[in-house]
């Protein structure tokens, strides 16, 4: 079971738990390859997602020495 028709919008979608669940189908359509993307597009919206579970980064919070980062 899956989202059947996409909204111009997702605060069109009133309840909350529906409006998750919309953005998990989504996001997993884009990893698939169902929805294809540009990588400017593909990275965009990873940092939206990131920022929509993480919350705004935070300097004094987070330190790049705590991260392993690929070349």
């Amino acid at each position: 079971f899956g989202v059947m028709f996409y909204v111009f919008g997702a605060h069109k979608i009133a309840d909350e738990v529906a409006r998750y669940h919309y953005y998990l189908q989504l996001k997993t359509d884009i990893i698939d390859g169902r929805i294809p993307c540009s990588t400017e597009q593909a990275i965009r919206l990873a940092a939206y997602s990131l920022q929509a579970e993480f919350g705004d980064y935070e300097p004094d919070k987070y330190a790049a020495e705590d991260y392993l980062l690929f070349p």
